[in-house]
């Protein structure tokens, strides 16, 4: 894709540490959404999405209350009185944890976050029923909490889930306006069952009634089709979501045909021609983030010696950034995008823990120095042809053998 800015927006927030929030839990094919072709030079500087300026899905400006412009004890004021608002419908103790990743960042970010969340409630558009404007926003705030919760389900969104990890975790005021902008463009009262939506369609686009798993919440649904169409809204094109039963086939100079392992998951170019949806590649997550986060993302490649040298240009590049990694497994299936989010100290075997969206496990993973090398590089160098291990439900075989002349390399995102 193409830049169509002249400069990327920074951050100057201190935020907390993805890596110590996320790190904290553990001391207390169809799905694999990677393009094949992924990055083709050493570092890749980042491109903003193709989003047309009048797209639908393109997130709207933070607009601020004057009394959040002027910083005065007026603002406040407002938080409290949207915290009492909230709380008959969320919870105390949910709402107070949500808040407290705020801690360090600016008051008018925790106004954003409470208005995002009121406008999902108070949504008026009748597009939602109540049931299911109260379970949006439920979820939201749990998600927020609880990152590792972030699921895919049977979708090849695992790039997009991946991104809605580390904004939900990192901004989470961001992660709220984009929920709200999105679930208002949802109509879930054309089917329910016990008074929440199970059929979501957007005009002319569709998230199916449940993702035929019970693994992805509304919410990630919600956010996955969405940072998808705001990826897609340049091209003219857009990603509907089907059941794979009800999904169209797809037309080809040979025929029509539905894949094999069907997610139900299609493209629609501007002339209603359906195509496969590939997924997103490295260079498309960090442009996301760059988009949404309005900080600086940038898809790289690192070239590591040995399994102990990756883990140690890992922890080092988490410890620059205060963001995770994500970088794509290569396994039988297909690549699949995780989230690293720490690396084991140096004193011990120097593990690494990560996020998998793919996983029906909610809390974090753990993998050693050896297997995410065997699982993580690549290269014309490296084939694959040994024999073949189960990790966390997905099939690896490690590489053969490599050239002592080899230079095998892992694709990385990460933030700058």
């Amino acid at each position: 894709m193409t830049n169509d800015r002249a400069s990327c927006h920074s951050s100057d927030h201190n935020q907390d540490s993805l890596a110590d929030k996320l790190g904290a839990l553990f001391q207390s094919s169809g799905l694999f959404g990677l393009t094949g072709e992924q990055n083709k030079s050493k570092t890749i500087e980042h491109s903003t999405p193709c989003v047309a300026a009048n797209s639908p899905f393109a997130l709207p400006a933070l607009e601020l209350t004057e009394t959040g412009k002027a910083g005065n004890g007026d603002q406040q004021k407002i938080i409290d009185d949207s915290v009492s608002k909230l709380e008959p419908v969320v919870g105390h103790e949910k709402l107070s944890e949500a808040l407290s990743h705020f801690a360090k960042l600016p008051q008018t970010e925790k106004e954003d976050f409470l208005r995002s969340l009121n406008a999902i409630v108070d949504d008026d558009s009748k597009t939602s029923n109540l049931a299911t404007k109260r379970l949006i926003a439920n979820e939201l705030i749990d998600q927020v909490n609880h990152p590792e919760k972030i699921k895919q389900g049977f979708k090849g969104t695992c790039g997009l889930a991946a991104v809605e990890i580390d904004i939900a975790a990192s901004r989470p005021d961001i992660y709220a306006r984009a929920v709200a902008r999105w679930s208002k463009m949802i109509d879930t009262t054309a089917s329910t069952k016990d008074d929440v939506a199970t059929a979501l369609h957007y005009p002319n686009m569709i998230i199916d009634r449940d993702d035929e798993s019970h693994h992805r919440t509304l919410v990630s649904r919600i956010f996955q089709t969405g940072a998808a169409n705001l990826m897609l809204a340049g091209s003219g094109k857009r990603y509907e979501s089907f059941t794979s039963a009800e999904a169209p086939e797809i037309k080809t100079p040979e025929g029509p045909f539905k894949p094999d392992r069907d997610t139900g998951e299609r493209v629609l170019d501007s002339t209603g021609k359906v195509l496969t949806w590939e997924g997103v590649s490295l260079e498309e997550q960090a442009a996301l983030l760059t988009e949404l986060t309005e900080r600086h993302f940038t898809a790289d490649k690192i070239y590591p010696t040995s399994p102990e040298d990756l883990v140690a240009k890992l922890r080092g590049q988490l410890a620059k950034t205060d963001t995770p990694i994500n970088l794509p497994l290569h396994s039988v299936e297909g690549a699949h995008a995780i989230t690293v989010v720490k690396i084991g100290d140096q004193n011990q075997s120097a593990d690494v823990f990560y996020l998998n969206t793919a996983s029906s496990n909610k809390r974090l993973l753990r993998m050693s120095a050896q297997k995410l090398y065997d699982t993580t590089i690549d290269g014309d160098d490296v084939v694959r042809i040994g024999n073949t291990e189960e990790i966390d439900g997905l099939t690896f075989r490690k590489p053969y053998k490599l050239p002592a002349n080899a230079s095998p390399f892992v694709s990385v995102v990460h933030g700058d």
